[in-house]
């Protein structure tokens, strides 16, 4: 099986909470609690594009920690897709 390429997914952002920890720094996209990043239609509102077609994180440098760690391919990841019917594969390219 291939792994997914997180380019041309994004499900992560949409089907995951997006819990900040505390060296995490987002002020304008954080919720007023600051534990978690704000959702807009149901994905981060970092999110641009499309689910499964052209995502885009549009503050992928700064982004959270949890948003560094899922491992493409992993049992998580795969699940997350499922959810968002996207299928367990699309290519192998991992995140850089």
């Amino acid at each position: 099986m291939s792994t997914p390429n997180c380019r041309t997914c994004g499900a992560c952002c949409v089907e995951q909470v997006i819990l900040l920890g505390a060296g995490d720094k987002v002020p304008i996209l954080m919720s007023s609690d600051g534990m978690f990043m704000n959702k807009q239609g149901g994905r981060c509102i970092a999110l641009t594009g499309r689910v499964g077609i052209d995502p885009c994180c549009s503050i992928y440098p700064n982004r959270p920690k949890i948003c560094q760690v899922l491992p493409a391919g992993s049992q998580q990841c795969l699940m997350i897709r499922e959810s968002c019917g996207l299928g367990t594969s699309n290519a192998v390219e991992h995140r850089s």
